[in-house]
């Protein structure tokens, strides 16, 4: 019969040889892991913004699966942008044909449950103005601004928050506001759709 020692012995063995380099532990991060997976997602766009105070909106509409909202990546070439983010109602709006996602692993084909819409497939049942407001917010403004002066205008894309979980069903009103006038920003998203705690199968 195997005693406790007896059945632990070959851990002990594998990390005493990890010293002279013959076994080692490797860990990936969650990140690498989800993507292998093919449960991590990305989406751009790219906006003309003509004065200062200009808004546009995206939409999110979650599936049936926990949504990881994995960070928002900002750009512009003048002043800056500001970035918010609101949870409505599913009746709020009337949505069209959603934007396609990419999948950071080539073998998977098709799309996630979460749909993402631009603004042209959006139809607000409620005035946008009530629905964009302090109460609604989901998460802290991201001030993406510089020097508005030219010598100071744009800055290249940058990662901004990261890690909001959208629970299944929720709806979310994205935001980007212009800081400048007449410039061109650029935003994209990372999400994994799944389940929230990771276990090999």
């Amino acid at each position: 019969m195997n005693t406790r020692n007896d059945l632990l012995r070959p851990m002990f063995d594998y990390i005493s040889n990890m010293g002279n380099g013959e076994n080692a532990f490797i860990i990936q991060l969650y990140n690498e892991v989800n993507k292998k997976r093919g449960l991590e997602w990305e989406a751009s766009r790219s906006i003309n913004f003509s004065s200062k105070g200009d808004k546009v909106y995206s939409v999110i509409a979650v599936g049936a699966k926990y949504v990881d909202l994995k960070s928002r990546i900002l750009g512009a070439t003048g002043g800056g942008v500001i970035g918010r983010a609101y949870r409505i109602s599913a009746s709020d709006v009337t949505l069209g044909s959603p934007d396609k996602w990419y999948n950071y692993n080539s073998a998977v084909l098709g799309q996630p449950l979460a749909g993402l819409y631009a603004d042209s497939e959006i139809t607000f049942l409620t005035p946008v103005v009530d629905l964009a407001v302090e109460a609604n917010k989901l998460h802290a403004d991201i001030f993406a601004i510089t020097n508005v002066q030219n010598q100071g205008k744009g800055f290249t894309p940058t990662t901004f928050g990261g890690n909001h979980i959208l629970n299944p069903n929720d709806v979310v009103l994205l935001e980007i506001e212009s800081f400048d006038s007449t410039q061109t920003a650029t935003a994209k998203i990372d999400i994994y759709e799944g389940g929230l705690d990771f276990y090999p199968e």
